[in-house]
């Protein structure tokens, strides 16, 4: 690794500290519940499951399934995605980090990490602020960015930061790809929501919002999961008003699937559904996870029935990040079978949700779970 350049290192202002909590919460003063600010980015011990992070608790879900997808992302592309070694998980997890800081700065050639001092915290209660136990004590630095390569050794340096198990790595990193993309930039990227809804990167519950996901994922805090942009008209009384909602602009390198989609509440795009690589995070009944594959053939357009392999089954594997998983989960995408499937709506067929996740993508497949446990 080269030196990381280094342009400048201030403490978190007032204002930002203020600014990323409206954009999070849309409320300057609401803090962070302890599974937020006790998350960092840790490994699973257990035999044959090195390649995935672990979830203390509900609420980061969203921060953990997008990083581990990036992390897959690196191991699966090297081919050591299995049994990583200690060195393994510790490289991709740098790649992981780089990238989605990089990516949210959006060719600017700067992008800003956030990292917690041992110090003194330098944000006090006042009027204008109240603290939160974590953004008090956030410092920037702006490093040079002309690729992700180039922030890798200030991350590997400082890698502790965001690995402590009960540290708040996980909100070092989302403050780094506000901050890396710019708190006006990421609140222009949003949709205006609707009846002077405000939209946000976490709901109510504090888990993450589509925005929140997408801005990781794609260094964008877009609305939607479309590709491009889709104009709505107003015609009632001639007004001519319009409104465009965005999607996603690129392909991206790891892609996204929703449940919302099997029950037709809206369609993710292809720039997501066929990824550069096939890793997928996976959002299901208020929750995020992980699904990926080692060929990849799996990212084959999926407007085609099955998986482009002369009918034979395709693998993936599924990852819960919170469900203290003892196995690999390894379930085959049947394209040629003799199964009916129910219908989506049928509430007495125990469908398991993420065979109806796996099916928006690889329509009318049948889902083997090769003996394990389906998941209801």
């Amino acid at each position: 690794y080269a030196a990381a350049t280094i342009l400048k290192r201030d403490p978190l202002t007032v204002d930002e500290a203020n600014s990323i909590r409206e954009l999070l919460f849309n409320d300057r003063k609401r803090g962070f519940n302890e599974a937020w600010s006790k998350q960092g980015f840790f490994f699973a011990e257990a035999k044959d499951l090195g390649f995935g992070l672990v979830q203390r608790a509900g609420g980061p879900c969203g921060v953990l399934a997008v990083v581990n997808a990036f992390v897959l992302e690196a191991l699966v592309s090297r081919g050591t995605w299995h049994d990583p070694s200690s060195r393994e998980q510790e490289s991709a997890l740098v790649s992981a980090l780089a990238t989605l800081v990089f990516t949210a700065a959006q060719g600017s050639g700067r992008a800003c990490v956030c990292l917690p001092s041992t110090g003194s915290p330098h944000l006090y209660r006042s009027s204008l602020y109240s603290p939160d136990g974590v953004s008090e004590r956030l410092v920037k630095f702006f490093l040079r960015a002309d690729s992700s390569q180039s922030l890798e050794p200030f991350l590997l340096e400082n890698l502790s930061a965001f690995t402590e198990p009960d540290g708040c790595g996980s909100l070092a990193l989302l403050f780094s790809c506000v901050l890396s993309r710019g708190v006006q930039a990421v609140r222009a990227d949003m949709d205006e929501g609707f009846a002077g809804e405000v939209r946000t990167l976490l709901d109510r519950h504090a888990y993450m919002s589509q925005e929140g996901v997408n801005l990781l994922l794609s260094g964008r805090a877009v609305s939607n999961v479309f590709d491009g942009e889709r104009v709505l008209s107003d015609q009632v009384q001639g007004s001519g008003d319009s409104v465009t909602l965005r999607g996603l602009s690129a392909r991206g390198k790891v892609g996204f699937l929703t449940l919302q989609e099997a029950y037709n509440y809206l369609e993710v795009g292809s720039f997501l559904k066929c990824p550069e690589t096939p890793v997928w995070v996976v959002y299901s009944e208020s929750h995020y996870s992980v699904l990926f594959a080692t060929e990849p053939g799996a990212v084959v357009d999926p407007r085609s029935k099955g998986p482009s392999r002369g009918g034979k089954p395709l693998d993936l594997y599924y990852w819960d990040m919170l469900a203290k998983q003892r196995e690999v989960i390894r379930l085959s995408v049947v394209p040629d079978h003799d199964e009916e499937l129910p219908d989506v709506n049928d509430e007495t067929a125990l469908t398991p949700p993420l065979d109806l996740v796996i099916r928006t993508k690889w329509r009318g497949c049948f889902v083997d779970w090769n003996g394990t446990e389906e998941i209801l």
